[in-house]
């Protein structure tokens, strides 16, 4: 059995000076074995790691040579004399045969992105760029977040090349995160009119058309997509996602979309680095149309806390797979649990599918036992991490929502080291997936709609918390409750209500109901805040549609929307939320409690649409949830001409939710302990 190398500092300089001697004087062989020694006990020593690099390259040996140059930059970011040897080796490979591309397509297919871009900068440096070059850096630039510079290396490509499909794709996505609805939805339709079979563009075209309200047109793109690549579970997790949003959507019907998605997610049916509902297309390296692009990734970036190594043999080893930690709902709820965990008896795993530096990201990294990025890993690999890490249960926290590896459980075999499987929190609805154990819900979010069997329709066994199976983080630097708007305006009767939910959830009926509410309280005003009302196209269709079911627009103040602390300030405009049907709100009905603001919600038949229920019944407030659509008009009228009772409500209500499942962090961490040790195999 090898045993590790052991140097002395002294001796490690020795070595080193002999070396860099000998490889001056000729004598490579000995500068070699010298340099390996060195390695052999220190393995970033960053001479030796240069010096090995160097000589490998001067032998043309350079793939070899850019290898240990990337080591070496691994282990020291800011070394100079490698970054320079690298940037050398690098030209040497690239420069006689243009093989920049197929370097840089290597370092991404490899997991290292910012490797990729730094190839494809050095290749514009030296005037090697084209249009596949500029899009490449385009892509990856936007999945580091750097969108200005991404668009600009999008539209250079297509100044060098107008009709190049992928670019044209990539850059309406990328608009259409910047709610730059006109010109995403120009850019995707270029793109399908150049390549009318490519089933992305469609894809991504009915994303576009579905969070702008437009739900029929963007269920054909999906339906032409579907054509397009009939074995492919894009196009039907596509319809899934969307499919929440159309009132007369049934739980039979989402439960066979789901199934038939996952029938498609075995090993060759998708890269799941790429999702189906936050998809890009990037550059093949021969000719710059097929490849993907991916997200990026920190491979095998382990952080972990000390302090929960020791008997980590007797701990139950939880991991949580999602690309959403960061600042999103899944962030928020996830948040209160990982503050109140046990950390005797659990280890808590978080497996990234997303790099983000945000503030929430920054939280839950010193929260978690343990932080694994397997962005931009295959299936096979995150596998093999997770298995490495000795996971007891994983949790799905994504669903079929943007950036989900459910291929990566489904892969799971009979003789997996992770015995358990559990779906929960970023989709409340059956992944499908015949080997996802179990589904993390309450009584309240089930619905009442059941198989011939008897049992609901879920692949999955639901798995009941007691109390609640959301827990949300108060929002830090809250403002302190206003008083009731109604009241300060001096008149009863002149209510203000609100909705901050995104223009797809906004369903006939949700309008409807609303119009039906104005009338019957002739003073009353509606706010609507949504992010798609940055763009004012979006919002002059909008208006026309408010218009057609009725709604007086006089009334109706349609808002854009604001920074975080504004946005939780602007509460001291509403008096009361009007919930959206059958796509209820979650985090914002949670934050709107916490200033004051109570919610008039409605269940449905589907999961979603009974996260309304399911969050008021958590938080003692049964009474606001309607039993139809009548009780729903009924209850806001009533409240209209209740003032008083409302600011009774309102200047109490922080402090009487804080106290209840919803944002008891505390409770929640010892129910949801107990739901997971229950399953746990003997």
């Amino acid at each position: 059995m090898a045993h590790p190398v052991r140097l002395s500092d002294h001796d490690i300089n020795t070595r080193t000076h002999a070396a860099v001697a000998a490889y001056h004087a000729a004598d490579k062989a000995t500068a070699k074995r010298l340099c390996d020694d060195i390695l052999a006990a220190m393995p970033t020593h960053p001479y030796a790691l240069n010096l090995v690099a160097v000589m490998a390259m001067e032998a043309a040996h350079l793939e070899q040579a850019l290898d240990v140059f990337d080591r070496l930059i691994d282990a020291h970011p800011d070394d100079a004399q490698g970054l320079s040897n690298r940037r050398i080796c690098i030209e040497r490979m690239c420069q006689p045969n243009n093989q920049w591309l197929r370097l840089g397509f290597h370092y991404y297919q490899t997991g290292r992105v910012r490797k990729a871009i730094d190839v494809y900068r050095q290749a514009i440096a030296k005037g090697a760029a084209n249009d596949n070059i500029h899009g490449n850096l385009g892509a990856h630039l936007q999945d580091l977040g750097d969108w200005d510079e991404a668009e600009r290396q999008y539209q250079l490509a297509l100044a060098l090349n107008p009709a190049h499909t992928g670019t044209l794709y990539n850059l309406g996505h990328l608009l259409s995160l910047q709610h730059k609805h006109s010109q995403a939805e120009a850019a995707l339709r270029q793109a399908i009119a150049l390549k009318p079979d490519y089933a992305d563009a469609h894809l991504s075209l009915g994303h576009l058309l579905a969070q702008a309200g437009e739900l029929d047109a963007a269920m054909r793109c999906f339906d032409v997509a579907d054509a397009l690549t009939p074995k492919s579970p894009l196009p039907p997790t596509a319809k899934l996602f969307n499919l929440a949003y159309d009132p007369s959507t049934t739980a039979r019907e989402m439960y066979a979309l789901a199934v038939r998605a996952a029938s498609h997610m075995g090993a060759a049916a998708v890269d799941s680095r790429l999702r189906g509902n936050d998809i890009k297309s990037g550059h093949d390296a021969k000719n710059g149309d097929d490849a993907k692009s991916g997200n990026v990734t920190k491979s095998g970036d382990d952080t972990h806390r000390e302090e929960e190594q020791s008997s980590a043999d007797k701990k139950i080893k939880i991991g949580f797979v999602s690309g959403d930690f960061k600042d999103h709902p899944v962030g928020y709820f996830l948040e209160n649990l990982l503050r109140h965990v046990n950390r005797e008896r659990f280890e808590w795993h978080v497996f990234s599918n997303y790099e983000s530096s945000d503030a929430v990201a920054s939280r839950l990294r010193t929260l978690a036992s343990r932080w694994t990025d397997i962005a931009g890993q295959s299936d096979v690999a995150a596998r093999a991490l997770i298995t490495q890490a000795g996971i007891d249960i994983l949790f799905d926290l994504s669903g079929h929502t943007a950036l989900h590896r459910l291929p990566l459980f489904a892969s799971r075999s009979p003789s997996s080291s992770v015995p358990v499987q559990i779906t929960w929190l970023g989709w409340h609805d059956t992944t499908g997936l015949a080997n996802m154990d179990y589904l993390l819900t309450d009584r309240a979010s089930m619905p009442p709609a059941r198989q011939a069997n008897g049992s609901p329709y879920v692949t999955e066994q639901p798995l009941y918390l007691p109390r609640t199976r959301l827990c949300m983080m108060p929002p830090q630097n809250a403002p302190a409750i206003s008083a009731q708007p109604m009241l300060r305006k001096g008149l009863e009767g002149c209510i203000t209500f609100g909705s901050m939910q995104i223009v797809a959830k906004l369903s006939s009926i949700s309008l409807q109901l609303w119009a039906r509410i104005l009338r019957e309280v002739p003073s009353a005003r509606l706010i609507i805040r949504t992010k798609q009302f940055r763009e004012i196209a979006v919002m002059e269709r909008f208006k026309i549609k408010c218009e057609t079911h009725g709604l007086p627009m006089t009334r109706v103040d349609l808002l854009p929307p604001l920074g975080r602390g504004d946005y939780l300030a602007s509460y001291e405009h509403i008096d009361i939320l009007l919930d959206s049907y059958p796509y209820p709100g979650g985090t914002t009905t949670a934050e709107a409690l916490w200033m004051g603001v109570p919610t008039i919600t409605m269940g449905g038949n589907t999961m979603i649409s009974r996260q309304g229920v399911s969050l008021l019944t958590a938080a003692g407030l049964q009474g606001w949830i309607a039993t139809s659509q009548d009780d729903y008009v009924a209850k806001a009228v009533y409240w209209a001409s209740h003032a008083t009772e409302l600011q009774t409500l309102r200047s109490g209500l922080r402090e009487q939710v804080a106290k209840t499942a919803l944002f008891d962090g505390v409770q929640f961490a010892r129910d949801f302990e107990a739901a997971v040790s229950s399953v746990i195999p003997a």
